[in-house]
This record gives structure tokens, sequence and C-alpha cells, in this order.
């Protein structure tokens, strides 16, 4: 697998057993945003082929717990939320 940048998403590919052509898997899009707790700008890759979607990820600057939310409308990012965990 690999992934390609494009203007402002990422495109992740397999090689399709059955032919040498790659074949798109997801489509991720990179988004900046500023931690609530250190206040550093961090950058992640959200995965738009789920759609909506809650998780917890770590800051990567000051290792606190982040819960991020976010929506999809029409294959762009809609609402986008973060608020640390502790």
């Amino acid at each position: 697998m690999g992934c390609t940048k494009t203007s402002s998403s990422w495109a992740c590919f397999a090689k399709n057993e059955r032919s040498s052509s790659p074949y798109p898997m997801t489509d991720l899009v990179e988004h900046s945003f500023t931690c609530p707790a250190c206040w550093a700008t961090i950058s992640m890759l959200l995965d738009f082929s789920e759609g909506a979607q809650t998780f917890v990820e770590d800051c990567e600057v000051c290792c606190r717990p982040l819960l991020i939310s976010f929506d999809t409308k029409a294959g762009e990012l809609g609402e986008f939320r973060v608020r640390s965990e502790d």
C-alpha cells in the first residue's frame, strides 16, 4: 500500500491482485488544529471513508488525551471538534 498527496487530501492505494493497477482504498484528509491543553498546532490525517467519527488521540506534543469528533458533508470536512479529556 502507498499514499499520495493531492492538493489537500491523501489517497491510499493497494495493488489489485488480478491487475497491476492500483485502486483507491481510503480517502485521508490532512487537518490542522490547536491542542486545547498545550496550545501547540497539531496536524493529523482524518479518514473520510467512514463519515462522522469520534475518537481519543494523544496530543503529539504534551501527550494529553484529546477527544476528537468530526463529520463530513459531501466528501468535505463539516464540523470539527476537539477537547481535552483531563
